[in-house]
């Protein structure tokens, strides 16, 4: 399960590296280039929900298996794409591809792994996952420096077609039995949930630029609240929800997606703004910075492994906290950026901010599963992941539009580093709200799944 999510996940961090190469061999614009990153990731995030739906209903495996697939057709197609027509339909394949992956390959972890065991499997699945995220910038800098851009993209197929086989071998007979419903498919309101993800990324990506009350931001973000306005209706109508309320009724899926929302902002935002930072004010090279960044990978891998004995020890709750709480302490540290700052405090920040994204990307998603059905497992996470991505785009674009502010049309270094410390602090609020919002969440939820124990978790539920 982790062998084609790692391949995803370092082609979505990547890719930023690639852009400038890309445009000058396609002879690209900016917005063609800008249309070949989001490409991917509206796909991606419009296509979570209803691959989960599907997964539950049919079972995962005949839909990871044409999603390994999918990815590897698409990686070679975006290799050997010769305009930007063909590049951006592959990159939009890939991220189709990337979302049937996602949510499949959690709910083969669930069948698989016994409840006592998940912790520490999710936790793994989750360290690849955010290791490779952090690791893309590194690979994409070193592949293109010494091949070029379209060796990135052909370091995909090969992988998935060693993972094709061992995923048909693997994937056992438990996770072949039939899911079939007799209850109507929710394409509308699927589809309409689709509409609204599309649009508030596209009008966050527009508002980022500065582009508050233009055309080009508040059409999407109106076309959002309609298709929310008509998933609503629709319940109120008494219609099949778009949502099995056993994805969402557990006692921690609203902390869960709390904690998704809020610790992904920051992943963004680390992502884009340190590593502005590294090159435009510290003057590293795009190999360089990182190299650097590997510092934030490492911790992050290091905390994934962990979330079992964190979840144990502290509970579900208490690890989520600490989660949010090593996130801050991350921002704390980065909103020290300067021109001349101490270059090992900057690190320091990037490992205590990775051990605080890895528990939490980790413990958000055992804590979305936590007392979830494994029939209902595949929409839990899509719906998780659809949060984490909107935290990312909307964290991106509020603190893009931040940083334009506060420099002013000033491209010197102690202007970019002045807009890339008021974005880390920022960031820190954000983490503190999430911190705050667990025990919030916990309270205002009633639990769906019986009766609990000292840990909040539900009888047979992963945990204490």
């Amino acid at each position: 399960m982790c062998v084609p999510l790692l391949t995803q996940s370092l082609d979505v961090s990547g890719i930023g590296l690639l852009l400038p190469s890309i445009g000058t061999d396609l002879d690209a614009s900016a917005t063609v280039l800008a249309w070949v990153m989001n490409a991917n990731a509206l796909a991606f995030g419009a296509m979570l929900l209803t691959f989960g739906t599907l997964a539950d209903r049919f079972g995962p495996r005949r839909l990871l298996l044409a999603g390994v697939a999918g990815f590897g057709v698409a990686s070679l197609l975006c290799g050997v794409a010769t305009d930007s027509t063909v590049l951006i339909a592959a990159r939009a394949l890939q991220g189709l591809s990337s979302a049937a992956c996602f949510t499949t390959s959690l709910s083969v972890v669930m069948a698989t792994f016994a409840e006592d065991r998940r912790p520490a499997a999710i936790g793994i699945w989750g360290a690849v996952s955010g290791a490779g995220s952090a690791l893309g910038p590194l690979v994409a800098g070193a592949l293109t420096t010494a091949v070029g851009w379209r060796a990135f993209f052909f370091v995909n197929g090969p992988i998935c077609l060693l993972a094709l086989p061992a995923i048909a071998a693997l994937v056992g007979s438990r996770d072949r039995e039939p899911r079939t419903s007799t209850a109507p498919f929710p394409a509308a309101g699927l589809a309409a949930v689709a509409v609204a993800f599309v649009g508030i990324s596209l009008a966050a990506s527009r508002a980022g630029g500065g582009s508050w009350l233009s055309v080009a931001t508040l059409v999407p973000l109106a076309a959002a609240g309609g298709a929310v306005a008509f998933v609503v209706a629709r319940g109120r109508r008494g219609a099949r929800p778009v949502l099995d309320p056993a994805a969402l009724g557990a006692r921690w899926s609203r902390s869960a997606l709390a904690v998704a929302f809020t610790s992904t902002w920051g992943f963004g935002v680390t992502l884009v703004v340190v590593s502005a930072y590294l090159q435009q004010v510290r003057g590293l090279s795009a190999l360089e910075a990182g190299v650097t960044f590997l510092a934030f990978s490492g911790a992050f891998a290091l905390a994934g492994t962990v979330n079992s004995l964190a979840v144990r020890r502290l509970g579900v709750s208490t690890t989520l906290v600490v989660a949010m709480l090593g996130c801050a302490a991350g921002f704390a540290l980065l909103t020290t950026m300067a021109p001349a700052s101490a270059f090992p405090l900057v690190v320091a920040g990037l490992v205590v901010g990775g051990l605080g994204q890895g528990l939490a990307f980790a413990a958000s998603t055992t804590a979305s599963l936590s007392g979830v059905p494994q029939a209902a497992s595949g929409q839990a996470t899509g719906a998780t992941q659809s949060t984490r991505l909107l935290g990312n785009v909307v964290g991106v674009a509020i603190s893009t539009a931040v940083l334009v502010d506060l420099q002013g049309g000033d491209d010197t270094p102690a202007a970019l580093a002045r807009g890339d410390g008021a974005a880390m602090v920022l960031a820190l609020g954000v983490s503190l709200v999430g911190a705050a919002l667990v025990p919030l969440a916990v309270r205002r939820q009633t639990p769906s799944s019986g009766p609990t124990d000292g840990s909040g978790l539900a009888p047979g539920s992963i945990g204490p």
